[in-house]
């Protein structure tokens, strides 16, 4: 058997620098150029409610060009204003596991919360 000889590059100098730019599938990158108008639309229509333009939206696109990231940058936004939100894949049993599991799990704090601050509240 003939092994093949490969030259094996050497390692980046002291000045090499990192492309900012470089697809790390859900990392927010140091600079996320060209998305702020989505981020104020989005921002802009969990202030002003039900109805409001740019509330229900949907992320596409792909693999490597962002979509990952403005889900991130959505979920901030939401954190932002006290929005729960749910990082959740779409795969076999999405919706099961969504509304079995994952609701459940983020809906119980919020529920015993509301009931140990209106007991006092309640008549019997």
């Amino acid at each position: 058997m003939k092994r093949t000889t490969v030259s094996i590059p050497p390692p980046p100098d002291d000045e090499f620098r990192r492309s900012p730019f470089t697809p790390t599938f859900g990392s927010t990158p140091p600079a996320l150029v060209g998305r702020q108008q989505e981020v104020n639309d989005l921002a802009y229509a969990l202030d002003n409610g039900p109805g409001s333009k740019g509330r229900a939206t949907f992320v596409t696109g792909q693999r490597g060009v962002g979509a990952s990231v403005m889900l991130n940058v959505h979920h901030d936004i939401a954190a932002s204003r006290g929005w729960v939100s749910i990082h959740a894949s779409a795969s076999k049993g999405f919706a099961r596991q969504l509304t079995e599991a994952r609701l459940p799990e983020v809906l119980e704090p919020l529920d015993s919360a509301t009931l140990s601050k209106s007991k006092g509240l309640l008549k019997v």
